[in-house]
């Protein structure tokens, strides 16, 4: 899923969000922690030496509590923001991409705001397996 400023699109906008899935890659471990290095690393095979800050934690109106991650370093000036929460079986991330002449404050606002509405459930139609498919018809 997508989000950008009204009246603008993916490519237009000077801020963009998205939100999707990871699946917990080492369970031993904390799952956010892992998710986060695994960012790092992915940035650092592309040359990037992009530094991770934990800036604390964000309660949802869910009651689900996750952790807000600043990203910076990038080699373009912009920074990442990113709200994880450790679902079930994933961990769950709402992630604003900000490129360097952005004001990063209203955006993490922004994000924050996005994420306070983050809740996991079973009640959506993958979730349900074949007993959606027979709902839907």
């Amino acid at each position: 899923m997508v989000f950008y400023p009204a009246g603008s699109t993916w490519q237009s906008a000077e801020t963009v969000m998205y939100t999707r899935p990871s699946a917990k890659s080492r369970p031993a471990v904390d799952a956010i922690k892992a998710q986060v290095d695994d960012v790092i690393a992915m940035y650092r095979s592309a040359a990037e030496t992009v530094i991770a800050k934990n800036a604390g934690p964000v309660k949802a109106k869910s009651g689900a509590t996750g952790q807000l991650w600043e990203y910076s370093g990038y080699r373009n000036g912009g920074k990442e923001l990113a709200v994880y929460f450790r679902g079930r079986e994933t961990v769950n991330y709402f992630v604003a991409q900000l490129p360097a002449n952005i004001e990063a404050d209203k955006a993490k606002l922004s994000l924050i705001e996005l994420a306070l509405t983050y809740r996991e459930g079973t009640d959506c139609k993958p979730c349900l397996g074949a007993a959606a498919c027979a709902i839907a018809r």
